[in-house]
């Protein structure tokens, strides 16, 4: 067992065999060429007939690839998450029925409306009245698979003004289904 983990196997071991509980938790191991590896145990506490520990078995697997993958998945959406988060263009998500699902915090400074306000609305909402036809178009558009789209609209602002972005949208696709479109506004 990892030196950095003795501690905690040794408490899980201790509860197992306090509790006679099923365990399962994963931990690292130091093998013999001084690599390290993560392991995921899982095992029960036998008893006998008094309800004493007489032994404990399971087993062992080695998941250090898939913690690796998690860690990578993690990584990038943290970094995804960050880049979105510290734009300085409005990015959002719509629903393919037109309802916004997400904006980023670029949406309140560019706008004046907290974006939590505008979640769950129509987002021709946001658009000048002589640029809902053209939304619209381009929407349906999206929704025949046409993957990308490009427009000048007018997004209104809290101050009663309206700001002129160009926009581009994106489906994204789950197992062929159309989830969500994101769109970028500068």
């Amino acid at each position: 067992v990892h030196l950095q983990d003795r501690e905690y196997v040794r408490l899980i071991i201790e509860r197992a065999l306090q509790d006679k509980q099923p365990f399962s938790f994963g931990h690292r191991i130091v093998l013999s060429d001084g690599s390290v590896r993560t392991i995921h145990a899982r095992g029960q506490v036998i008893v006998n007939a008094n309800r004493n520990a007489i032994k404990m078995h399971g087993t062992g697997q080695d998941i250090t690839l898939l913690k690796k993958i998690e860690d990578a998945l993690h990584s990038s959406e943290e970094r995804y998450r960050n880049l979105v988060e510290n734009s300085p263009d409005i990015i959002f998500t719509i629903s393919p029925d037109g309802f916004i699902t997400s904006l980023n915090p670029a949406f309140e400074s560019l706008t004046g409306w907290q974006r939590y306000d505008w979640i769950g609305k129509q987002f021709i909402q946001l658009l000048h009245p002589s640029d809902i036809a053209d939304a619209n178009q381009r929407l349906q558009a999206l929704l025949h698979k046409e993957t990308d789209s490009f427009s000048e609209w007018r997004l209104y602002t809290k101050n009663g003004r309206y700001l002129t972005c160009d926009f581009s949208s994106t489906v994204l696709f789950e197992s062929g289904q159309i989830i969500s479109i994101v769109c970028f506004a500068r």
